[in-house]
């Protein structure tokens, strides 16, 4: 009935389930089962389910906020503290061991050089694409400087327009200049023919 009684008093500590406030109670019924049994040794039964039921209050957080600050005080296990758990619960060897850790050793060297080379290879093509796009953009950005330079020599090619009232209305017929060479009389005037009388 001893060894029962302390087996539940530890399972009842240890399981932490609701708010504290029900911690608390579990407690309470405990020690109350425990002083009820005039069994020798309670005492120390007692004292037990005691001290772990305050390290257990003292360790449950009370809000969110508390989980969360808690969790972000533990501290991060790197793939060495893991793998040392891993080997400490196994039942292997040392010899076991060692040949284990040298190879998991190697694999996370090799692993980590590949990773590296792939990085550099994918910034190295990065580099070369966007020295491409900054060729095109400056091609382009040429192109279109020789439009617009030929365009503005085609606007200054043209004459302005100007409206119908601003030009001067032009004769609509010009006297050729005849050139000297040429014989004939060329009549500037209209003069009156006289007929002889018989």
């Amino acid at each position: 009935m001893y060894m029962g009684d302390q087996t539940n008093a530890r399972t009842a500590n240890i399981v932490t389930c609701g708010t504290g406030f029900d911690l608390i109670l579990q407690v309470k019924v405990i020690t109350e089962r425990l002083e009820r049994k005039k069994v020798q040794g309670f005492g120390s039964v007692v004292t037990y389910a005691n001290c772990c039921c305050y390290c257990s209050l003292e360790g449950f957080p009370a809000t969110p906020a508390e989980c969360l600050s808690q969790i972000r005080r533990r501290k991060k296990r790197t793939q060495d503290d893991i793998f040392s758990e891993i080997l400490k619960a196994s039942a292997a060897s040392d010899h076991e061991k060692t040949v284990w850790r040298v190879s998991i050793s190697d694999c996370m060297k090799k692993e980590k050089v590949d990773m590296r080379k792939a990085k550099e290879s994918q910034q190295e093509e990065e580099r070369e694409m966007h020295q491409d796009i900054m060729g095109l953009f400056q091609q382009q950005t040429q192109t279109l400087q020789t439009h617009v330079n030929l365009q503005v020599q085609q606007s200054w090619a043209c004459l302005p327009l100007q409206f119908m009232e601003n030009c001067t209305a032009a004769r609509p017929y010009t006297l050729l200049n005849i050139p000297h060479g040429i014989r004939g009389h060329i009549p500037t005037s209209t003069t009156p023919t006289t007929t002889k009388e018989h």
